[in-house]
């Protein structure tokens, strides 16, 4: 009797420990692709297994319906969108892509600087400098006209004609003046460039505004009457015209129920203009304007 005891005993270890080998084996491939079939063979022994070998922190998985699932930390998912948010803003030195604004008015607080005496055709320099300080550079009036701005002999688009310091000066274009910002912020090793948004409509040019970006723009001396010369040039396939009353300035506000802009004139200081009028001679010029960014 004790015998038949010992043999059966024998037998049934035998079996339990062969079954157990068997589970040990199955790879995890395994589980994943073949859970239906065999969710009648999952023991309390593989759970044991499964959670003795993975760590608490780590990503928890969950096998449901014969699919494996990860279930992340939601800090995890958090830092991730505010990764995201940081990749999606434009960083200094790229132009930034905005959308169209719903705000109907807006105003950037900006210092004015008048161009005279020392500057009574330098409007381009002085308005680049009113921008530049407004993003914390610091500089004189006469900085730019004196140590970065780009000369030329007849193309206007491409550098100054003539002196700034004088009655006779002419003018320049946004190309050059854009070479003439980088100039300076490479001087600085800043990041920040100067971007040629000339073509830009004008409908178009209040998102900037509204996303506090000022704009240097070319318009007409006091909002007069365009007087256009016979004197053109051409820079990267583009005809640019020379008008006697040209001017430079800085779009920095605007009021679309009132109908107006707000302008930094280097002439006339902090003045409203029509916005129609305002747009319908910035067309006429050419649509030249730039930013910073």
């Amino acid at each position: 009797m004790k015998k038949r005891i010992s043999i059966i005993m024998l037998l049934t270890i035998s079996v339990l420990m062969t079954g157990c080998e068997e589970l040990h084996k199955k790879p995890l491939a395994y589980i994943e692709t073949n859970a239906d079939d065999r969710q009648s063979e999952t023991s309390e022994t593989e759970t044991k297994k499964k959670k003795e070998t993975e760590p608490e922190t780590e990503a928890v998985e969950v096998v449901e319906q014969g699919s494996l699932e990860t279930e992340r930390p939601e800090t995890e998912t958090e830092s991730e969108t505010e990764e995201d948010k940081t990749e999606d803003a434009a960083p200094e030195g790229e132009l930034p892509v905005l959308e169209k604004t719903d705000k109907t008015s807006e105003e950037i607080e900006m210092e004015n600087i008048l161009q005279n005496p020392e500057l009574p055709t330098g409007c381009e320099s002085v308005a680049l400098t009113m921008v530049l300080k407004y993003l914390g550079f610091d500089l004189e009036k006469t900085t730019i006209a004196d140590d970065y701005l780009v000369f030329a002999d007849r193309n206007f688009a491409m550098g100054y004609i003539g002196n700034p310091h004088t009655e006779d000066g002419a003018g320049i274009f946004a190309p050059g003046l854009v070479k003439t910002a980088n100039n300076f912020l490479e001087a600085q090793e800043s990041e920040k460039r100067g971007f040629d948004i000339s073509d830009t409509d004008f409908e178009d040019l209040y998102n900037y505004v509204a996303a506090g970006i000022p704009i240097i723009i070319w318009n007409t001396m006091y909002l007069e009457k365009p007087v256009p010369t016979d004197e053109v040039c051409e820079f990267e396939g583009k005809t640019y015209r020379w008008f006697r009353n040209e001017h430079c300035m800085v779009m920095c506000g605007f009021d679309k129920e009132n109908g107006t802009v707000l302008i930094q004139d280097p002439l006339d200081g902090l003045v409203e203009r029509d916005a129609e009028t305002f747009a319908k001679y910035y067309e006429e010029l050419g649509k030249n304007a730039m930013i910073i960014h």
